[in-house]
């Protein structure tokens, strides 16, 4: 099974860095304020397409941000 592992600190970091806030970064990318706080705070994982969406709105370079993880 393939897991997304999220650097928690580069994620806020480059959500910050874009102007968004956590309200309405959860707006853009579809989903709850509270989920996006669980991804942030290293509590969930996002799904791939919900990682490759977060990247693609912020600009950055899905390896910026996220590792891919097998058999974890």
């Amino acid at each position: 099974m393939v897991k997304i592992k999220v650097n928690c600190f580069e994620l806020s970091k480059s959500r910050i860095l874009a102007g968004y806030t956590v309200a309405e970064f959860a707006e853009k990318i579809g989903c709850s304020r509270q989920n996006l706080y669980m991804i942030e705070s290293g509590k969930t994982r996002p799904t791939p397409a919900l990682s490759q969406k977060i990247a693609k709105i912020l600009g950055i370079q899905f390896s910026g941000i996220f590792s891919i993880v097998e058999g974890e």
